[in-house]
């Protein structure tokens, strides 16, 4: 397939749904166990056994979100280094957090770090 069709999820378990066919378990691929499906299942009661999709970044050695420390709201409270941005948001689904420069140009995993 060239194109994931994640997005017609709904749609699927609609159609199971409608002909009294629900399962308790869903087997999926990758693209599948996003936050948004997992939710989805989740609301109709089944179980979805999808691996979590590797962060692009993360198939390549480089730092991802993943390996910063967020708090509840989804912003980034620390770098896996432990400093703390200067400031963060999160506007439009995009998160954002600024580093003091003078800290980030010595740190040993800059050439890793996406921020």
């Amino acid at each position: 397939m060239t194109v994931h069709d994640w997005h017609r999820l709904p749609d699927a378990l609609d159609d199971l749904a409608d002909r009294s066919l629900t399962p308790k378990v869903l087997l999926a691929d990758s693209y599948y166990g996003s936050a948004d499906s997992m939710t989805l299942t989740d609301e109709r009661s089944i179980d979805l056994k999808a691996p979590v999709p590797t962060a692009r970044g993360g198939s390549s050695g480089r730092l991802t979100l993943e390996d910063f420390n967020l708090d509840e709201a989804g912003l980034v409270l620390h770098c896996p280094n432990g400093i703390e941005p200067v400031s963060a948001s999160a506007v439009r689904a995009k998160l954002l957090a600024r580093f003091d420069l003078a800290i980030c140009r010595k740190c040993p995993d800059r050439a890793l770090c996406p921020v």
